[in-house]
């Protein structure tokens, strides 16, 4: 099965990733040939405060959220 990523695409980091992000929620900003730009906002443990970032990840790394 290939897993065909687009813009906009809700994804999960993989918990199994070598990232301080594994097992955070994103949405992809930009697809390339084998990896993808993933947004991700966070909050930093004991903060109010959400940051946000911008991480690329390789596809074997993402997980595609299904809509219910």
């Amino acid at each position: 099965m290939i897993k065909k990523y687009r813009v906009g695409q809700r994804v999960r980091i993989r918990q199994g990733t070598d990232s301080d992000f594994a097992g955070h929620l994103g949405v992809i900003v930009y697809v390339g040939v084998s990896i993808c730009d993933v947004k991700i906002a966070h909050k930093q443990h004991g903060s109010y405060m959400t940051s946000t970032c911008i991480a690329t990840f390789p596809y074997d790394d993402l997980e595609i959220l299904q809509r219910d």
